[in-house]
């Protein structure tokens, strides 16, 4: 009778044993994933590997006239300058930001003006790239990578860019002098100056017309002239074309 005990208490000491020793195949299988699960759904989707994605936002004008050879020194971009740019993945994660360059003239020198940036980012699926308030612009990574990470934005603006005080005031020096030959001290001022292109002008190589409207003391109290843009190097010149002509 007293051995039963012993028996019974070594027994109870392998028992435990066993079960803790594991190695039957079922005791690994039973091991939770819930940690392991929860840290992969926090990982961002995104590789380790990185690139620059380039951007350029250009703004283009309805109208054009010959001030636009010089938009984005008249301020036609101005307001684009600076702008924060932001680049995220599929799910909203914030890759990569930056700002927006200086603004240069567009490729159509007389109607647009455009800006630039370039962001590093890893790489992701999908990228939303925003610029200021405009809305976000989504790319696939293969798109992106046939396009070499490059990516063209663009908007339209009413009316004509704004023109070069430059300009203006070579044509107002230019038909001051010549109303004045035209009809001496009776020259009031310039009332204003319109541009516009003329291609078909065969008086006018270049095609960059200004049409200055002057005001004079006695009738006709105001005529209209004609000057054409001559461009050599940086040296813009306004010759006279023809002028004054009188409305009824």
């Amino acid at each position: 009778m007293k051995r039963v005990p012993l028996v019974l208490l070594l027994v109870g000491m392998l028992v435990p044993a066993c079960s803790s020793g594991g190695g039957n195949g079922q005791e690994t299988a039973s091991v939770p994933t819930t940690t392991v699960s929860a840290t992969e759904t926090a990982t961002p989707t995104t590789t380790s590997s990185s690139f620059g994605i380039t951007g350029t936002l250009t703004r283009r004008y309805e109208q054009a006239n010959p001030e636009g050879t010089v938009v984005a020194d008249t301020g036609g971009c101005a307001d684009l300058v600076g702008l924060t740019v932001t680049i995220t993945d599929g799910e909203g994660l914030l890759l990569g930001s930056g700002q927006t360059s200086a603004a240069t003239n567009g490729p159509t020198s007389t109607r647009s003006c455009a800006v630039t940036f370039t962001i590093e980012v890893p790489q992701a699926p999908r990228y939303r790239i925003q610029v200021g308030d405009r809305p976000a612009t989504a790319y696939d990574f293969p798109e992106l990578q046939a396009n070499d990470f490059s990516v063209g934005l663009s908007e339209k603006a009413t009316g004509a860019p704004p023109f070069a005080a430059g300009d203006v005031g070579s044509v107002t020096d230019a038909v001051l002098h010549q109303a004045e030959k035209d009809r001496p001290g009776e020259v009031g001022g310039v009332a204003w100056v319109d541009f516009f292109l003329d291609p078909q002008n065969s008086s006018c190589p270049s095609g960059e017309m200004a049409a200055p409207v002057v005001d004079f003391a006695s009738d006709p109290t105001s005529g209209v002239y004609f000057f054409c843009l001559t461009v050599s190097g940086s040296q813009r010149t306004w010759g006279y074309e023809q002028g004054p002509l009188y409305g009824e």
